[in-house]
C-alpha cells in the first residue's frame, strides 16, 4: 500500500536533511600555539590518516604503485568503509593539498604494516563478522592504530628519524587520530538514525491512511451527537424529534465500526480525530451543504451497501480530501502528512470503492473491509532502505558523475541542492535495482524535482539523468 512512489519521495526527503547534517570526519584544526610538540604531533596526525588510505591500496598523490601494498580489489582492507570515507572526505583532500603530501618516507612500512594487521586478531575476528556495522569496523580501526600501526617497529623507526620528533608529540598526534575516528563513529549512529527515520516516516503515512479512513466514522458520530442535542434541546421541532437518520445509518460507516484492524491499529498508535472537534464541525458542514449529501438524504428508498459505499467515496473524493480544513488539521498532527495526502487518498478512496464490490460478512454477519497492508511484499518493504543506502555509500561517485554533465553548461556550485539529492537517489535506482525499467525511474525523479525543487527543475533533472544513463549504459554499469 506504501507504493514505490512515495518511498522515493521519503527516501529523498530523508537523503536531503541527511547530508546537509553530515560530517564524515570532524578534522582537528592546525595548532594555534607552534611549538615543537604541537607542530609534531599534527604532523604524526596528518601522516598517519594518509597511511591508513594508502594501507586500504589508494594513493594518496596519485602514485601508480605502492610498495608492497596490493592495490583496490586484491588489497582485503580497499573494500573497508573508514579508508574509502578518508580518501573521498573533502575536507580530508583539502587538508592533504593544504599540509602537502609526505608519504616517501612513510611507504616502505606500508607493507609490514599491512601484513601485521592481516595477521592480527583483531582484523581476523572483524573478517569473521557476516556484515559488520561501519561502528564495528571504525571501532576495530581504533584498536589497529594504537595495538598493530603505532606500534609496528618499521613505521616507529620512520618517525623517530625526524628531527622534529619527541615521544609526546607522538602520542598526542595518535591520540588525535584516536578522536578523529571517534567522531567518525558518530556517522554511524547518525546513519542508523536516519534509517530508523525513514521507516518512521513510511509508518506516519501508514498512520495517515487509518486517519483518513476514520474520518467517515468520526462524521458519523458528530452528527449522530448533534442529532441527539437536537431531540434534547428544550423546545425540539418536529423535524428535531423526527430526524432523517440515513446518513448516520450508512452501512459502510457501520462496517467501518466493526473492523477490528481499524480499531486496532488506531488505538495502538493513538490515532483519531477526537481533539479536533471544531475541524470536524467544519467538515461536516461542508459534507452536508454538499449535492451528493443532499441527493443521498431526498432518496426515501433504502440504500444499498454498495450505494453507501459510493457516496462516500464521492464524499472523500470530492468534499473531505481536498478541503481546507482537513489540510489545516493534519498540519497540526504530523508534519509528513500533507505531502502524503495526494499518495494516501488515492489508497483509501481504492479501499472504498473495492468495499463496495466485496459481499463478505463474518461470523456475525458484518460486512468485511479489507485493508490494505503496509506494503505489497517483502521487495517493496525493502526497497527504502536499500535505496537510501546505495544513495549514501556512492555519493562521491554519483555526484562526481553528475558534476561531468553539470559542468558542459552549468556553475555546479548554482544548482539547487534539491536537484543534487534527487539525482544521487535516481542514479543509486539506477544501478542497484536493475529490474525497474529506466524510463521508471527517469519519470518518478523528474516529477520529485518538478515537484520540491526549483520551477525548471524537473527539465533539468531529466535531461543530466538520460546523459548519465546513457554513460552507465556505455560503461556496462547498467543493462536496461
Amino acid at each position: 500500500m506504501i507504493n514505490r512512489t512515495l518511498i522515493r519521495l521519503k527516501v529523498v526527503q530523508l537523503l536531503y536533511s541527511y547530508l546537509i547534517a553530515r560530517v564524515d570526519f570532524r578534522l582537528l584544526p592546525e595548532p594555534a600555539r607552534r611549538t615543537r610538540d604541537a607542530v609534531w604531533s599534527y604532523a604524526v596526525y596528518t601522516d598517519l590518516l594518509m597511511f591508513i588510505i594508502e594501507l586500504s591500496g589508494r594513493s594518496v598523490d596519485g602514485r601508480v604503485a605502492l610498495t608492497g601494498v596490493p592495490r583496490q580489489d586484491s588489497n582485503d582492507l580497499y573494500s573497508l568503509r573508514v579508508p574509502k570515507a578518508l580518501a573521498e572526505d573533502s575536507a580530508v583532500r583539502e587538508l592533504l593539498a593544504r599540509e602537502g603530501v609526505r608519504m616517501g618516507r612513510l611507504r616502505g612500512a606500508l607493507a609490514p604494516v599491512y601484513r601485521r594487521i592481516l595477521n592480527s586478531t583483531v582484523f581476523c575476528d572483524f573478517s569473521r563478522k557476516r556484515k559488520p556495522s561501519l561502528k564495528e569496523e571504525t571501532t576495530m580501526w581504533q584498536v589497529l592504530l594504537t595495538t598493530v600501526i603505532a606500534r609496528s617497529p618499521e613505521l616507529v623507526d620512520v618517525f623517530r628519524n625526524d628531527e622534529r620528533h619527541t615521544l609526546a608529540g607522538f602520542e598526542k598526534g595518535l591520540a588525535m587520530v584516536g578522536e578523529t575516528l571517534e567522531d567518525f563513529n558518530q556517522v554511524s549512529s547518525m546513519l542508523i538514525d536516519a534509517t530508523n527515520q525513514l521507516e518512521s516516516a513510511l509508518m506516519k503515512s501508514f498512520e495517515l491512511y487509518h486517519a483518513l479512513l476514520m474520518l467517515p466514522v468520526e462524521l458519523t458520530r458528530l452528527r449522530e451527537e448533534q442529532l441527539l442535542a437536537a431531540k434534547n434541546k428544550y423546545l425540539p421541532s418536529h423535524d428535531d424529534l423526527n430526524p432523517n437518520t440515513r446518513f448516520i445509518e450508512n452501512k459502510f460507516v457501520a462496517a467501518l465500526r466493526t473492523t477490528p484492524e481499524l480499531e486496532k491499529f488506531c488505538s495502538d498508535n493513538g490515532v483519531g480525530w477526537g481533539s479536533e472537534f471544531y475541524g470536524m464541525k467544519d467538515l461536516l458542514d461542508r459534507v452536508m451543504a454538499s449535492p451528493a449529501y443532499i441527493d443521498y438524504m431526498a432518496n426515501e428508498s433504502e440504500s444499498t451497501y454498495e450505494e453507501d459505499c459510493d457516496l462516500w467515496r464521492r464524499l472523500l473524493r470530492d468534499i473531505v480530501l481536498p478541503s481546507d480544513e482537513l489540510a489545516e488539521m493534519l498540519e497540526g498532527k504530523s508534519v509528513y502528512w500533507n505531502d502524503d495526502m495526494q499518495v494516501m487518498g488515492t489508497f483509501v478512496l481504492k479501499t472504498v470503492k473495492q468495499a463496495g464490490r466485496d459481499d463478505r460478512t463474518d461470523e456475525k454477519g458484518n460486512r468485511i473491509v479489507t485493508l490494505l497492508p503496509m506494503y505489497k511484499d517483502d521487495e517493496d518493504r525493502r526497497f527504502g532502505p536499500e535505496l537510501f543506502a546505495a544513495a549514501v555509500d556512492h555519493r562521491v561517485e554519483y555526484k562526481a558523475l553528475i558534476d561531468k554533465y553539470v559542468k558542459a553548461d552549468w556553475d555546479p556550485e548554482r544548482i539547487a541542492f534539491m536537484d543534487v539529492v534527487v539525482m544521487l537517489t535516481a542514479i543509486a535506482e539506477l544501478v542497484r535495482f536493475p529490474q525497474i525499467p529506466l524510463p521508471v525511474t527517469m519519470n518518478e525523479y523528474t516529477e520529485i524535482a518538478a515537484d520540491y525543487s526549483m520551477p525548471r527543475s524537473g527539465q533539468f533533472v531529466n535531461g543530466l539523468l538520460y546523459s548519465a544513463a546513457q554513460q552507465l549504459k556505455s560503461e556496462g554499469v547498467i543493462n536496461k
